[in-house]
């Protein structure tokens, strides 16, 4: 059994391509990996006909992912797919020892490929006897013309757009009078659209059993009449007020077909055979087309589908938060005065252990309303809209700083480069801001002098600048620094440092509001770095 390995980091690109080879070539077993980590795997412990891969996913380009199999398993061919591969990348791709290159639209070619790759696939697929349809110069210039076809038949999003390529294209190929396309449509032959010398069908709506369009599907197979009057299958009625004499009519899918392409002459005649390979090319490339854009328009109905369930999961979710912040608040705000009360009523005799306890639970009930009031801020901080502007950060970060230091008897020295100015939200930001600057000077509290810096760091990400405020704190182990953005998540005990753990989730909500990301660096006992990438826009 033939067995593929593709390396993708697209479940749309990975789905098209599983399709394809399910529908055209009868492979089913293919094996998609999205990382570098899984594809090295499945090359060490399984065996492959053929390797597909993306130009690039994370952690791997093309390149790399080549040199990998040829280490790992030297006599498998790899295929590169790609829907942004430009030509002067194509040659070290070759170089590097890949079999072939794809583009991602031009799926079509992957039946030519494996041709080549497996010549024991050729009985799989439909026979096109390609070498008779080059005999002749006007030949060579009409399969030109037909590759030139099938790549806008690829790039086709609609039925409509495919109609109107196919009609053009089937009377230029065979030098035809007038060319139509025909859909199946509930048992019916809707003649779509259609390019001819004077007016035929367009529109029109016929039983399947009632015209050759409907034959040719039904019977699935080409059908090629001379003369028109001649033939009994032919509707004679029908055509009459028509200039058309002969016709071929070519299914489309021709296992089980959903359309038709006729082409008709105003004379009769016999259409050659290289004719009729240049129409069922056209008629193959076009059922490709027409299946893409089913998948296509599936695909986007799903997602259409899925963005409106979240949008109101969504919405749902920020009313039941708002709901639960403002409706929790009250009853803990009075538990905590009431719990003050008690311990403060010198009326009331109370031992040690049990005022201490309640110390403890008005404590935590303090905590608890902190969480709340957290919560709700970040929940407004979701609905917020962003409106960007020319923001001076150091001026930001100052400010807060200062706001910040005020009261502290602490000693902090902090450094903030000058003239960093970014379009963005101020308000927002601010918030992310004071949150990563409060979190540093509160790691920093148990050395001696806190050291805290602000600045933009020289390189740069994918066209975003990065920013980093940096100290001289606690630090953490960088192993736990996937828990760091979760809500309510923290990794140091409360003791130790207090907090809700509603802070970084708030920074990082802030950041991709924006655009951004946002992440760290750390050790033990030395420190942490926090980064954050912003885009540079209006």
């Amino acid at each position: 059994m033939k067995k593929i390995l593709y390396l993708e980091d697209s479940q749309l690109d990975a789905m098209l391509v599983q399709h394809h080879l399910a529908k055209h070539l009868g492979i089913t077993a293919l094996q998609i990996v999205n990382n570098a980590d899984d594809f090295k795997h499945h090359l060490e412990t399984e065996k492959y006909t053929a390797v597909f891969c993306d130009n690039s996913v994370f952690g791997m380009d093309a390149q790399s992912a080549i040199k990998l199999v040829k280490e790992k398993q030297a006599e498998t061919p790899v295929i590169v797919l790609s829907g942004h591969l430009r030509d002067e990348l194509i040659a070290p791709l070759l170089e590097a020892g890949a079999f072939d290159y794809l583009d991602k639209a031009e799926l079509w070619r992957l039946d030519f490929c494996f041709k080549r790759l497996l010549p024991e696939t050729k009985q799989a697929l439909e026979p096109i006897e390609v070498e008779s349809l080059e005999s002749t110069p006007a030949n060579r210039n009409s399969l030109k013309y037909l590759i030139e076809v099938i790549q806008k038949l690829s790039m086709a999003r609609s039925i409509e757009e495919i109609a109107n390529i196919v009609r053009l294209a089937a009377r230029r190929l065979v030098n035809a009078d007038g060319a139509t396309f025909v859909l199946q449509e509930n048992k019916q032959c809707f003649y779509v659209d259609e390019d001819a010398i004077a007016t035929l069908w367009k529109g029109k709506r016929f039983p399947m059993e009632a015209c050759i369009s409907g034959w040719s599907m039904i019977h699935k197979e080409q059908v090629v009449i001379p003369d028109i009057y001649q033939d009994s299958r032919v509707p004679v009625e029908a055509y009459r007020p028509t200039f058309v004499k002969s016709l071929v009519m070519t299914p489309v899918r021709r296992d089980a077909p959903i359309a038709a392409i006729g082409t008709y002459w105003s004379g009769n005649r016999e259409a050659e055979a290289s004719e009729k390979e240049l129409l069922q090319m056209l008629a193959d490339s076009t059922s490709l087309a027409m299946e893409n854009v089913m998948l296509y328009n599936e695909l986007e109905q799903r997602v259409a589908d899925r963005t409106k369930q979240l949008l109101t999961l969504n919405k749902e979710l920020e009313s039941f938060t708002h709901a639960v912040s403002h409706d929790l608040r009250s009853p803990l705000i009075s538990i905590s005065k009431l719990l003050a009360l008690m311990i403060e009523n010198q009326e009331v005799k109370l031992t040690e252990d049990f005022k201490q306890n309640l110390e403890i639970v008005m404590s935590e009930s303090k905590r608890l309303s902190e969480m709340v009031s957290d919560m709700l801020k970040l929940s407004k901080l979701t609905q917020s809209e962003l409106r960007k502007q020319k923001t001076d950060l150091s001026n930001l970060v100052s400010d807060i700083s200062k706001r910040l230091t005020a009261n502290s008897d602490k000693s902090a020295e902090i450094k903030i480069q000058e003239n960093l100015y970014l379009y963005s939200d101020p308000s927002l930001l601010s918030i992310a801001l004071e949150n990563l600057l409060s979190n540093a000077l509160k790691y920093s509290s148990k050395v001696e002098t806190a050291k805290i810096e602000f600045g933009e760091h020289e390189t740069s990400r994918k066209n975003l600048r990065i920013f980093f405020i940096k100290d001289n704190g606690a630090g953490f182990e960088m192993s736990q620094s996937k828990y760091l953005f979760k809500l309510f998540s923290r990794l140091h005990a409360p003791e130790d440092f207090p907090g809700t753990g509603v802070g970084l989730a708030t920074v990082q909500r802030v950041i991709h509001k924006h655009g951004g990301e946002v992440w760290a660096e750390s050790h033990p006992g030395q420190g942490a770095c926090f980064y954050f990438s912003l885009p540079d826009e209006p």
